[in-house]
């Protein structure tokens, strides 16, 4: 299987890709703010906002996308594709990367394969404080995401590739 990596601001439809890939390939994903909970986030979110579970803190993100791209970036400090290594150890698609540093190193470190960018026109735009790649420079493939989910399913199953 081929090592995908989604990418495209909030709430544009990535794990809607993601979620496709998975009933139609058999591709297994993890979304970054659900494997940075896991892996460290939830301690240090948990003291600052009173989180009593992981869902409870990823429904709350929207609330606080600066906050949560600042801490994945302290997390990725040392070693910039740190997190997604951590993804990719057992997945075939990391879903939501934020940072161009993180992209950069994660593309030198070849974790991936191919880079899919989800493009809402319909949908603003997040501030550079929480999402920092230029989506139409790193992505491979953009998919523009503004209709129904079937037209996205087709857009999908175009990619041969895949």
């Amino acid at each position: 299987m081929l090592k995908i990596l989604i990418i495209g601001h909030a709430q544009h439809g990535k794990t809607t890709v993601a979620e496709i890939l998975n009933q139609s390939y058999w591709y297994k994903g993890e979304d970054s703010s659900r494997a940075s909970l896991r892996l460290f986030l939830f301690d240090i979110l948990k003291e600052r906002h009173g989180y009593l579970s992981h869902e409870e803190a990823y429904l709350d993100r929207v609330n606080h996308r600066s906050e949560w791209y600042d801490e994945i970036c302290k997390y990725n400090e040392k070693d910039k594709a740190r997190l997604g290594k951590g993804i990719m150890a057992s997945n075939d698609i990391y879903i939501g990367m934020r940072s161009h540093d993180e992209i950069r190193a994660c593309k030198r470190a070849k974790l991936f394969d191919i880079v899919l960018g989800v493009f809402d026109p319909r949908k603003p735009l997040e501030p550079k404080t929480s999402f920092t790649i230029d989506l139409w420079e790193e992505s491979d493939v953009v998919l523009v995401n503004n209709g129904t989910k079937s037209k996205l399913e087709r857009s999908i199953n175009l990619l041969k590739f895949l």
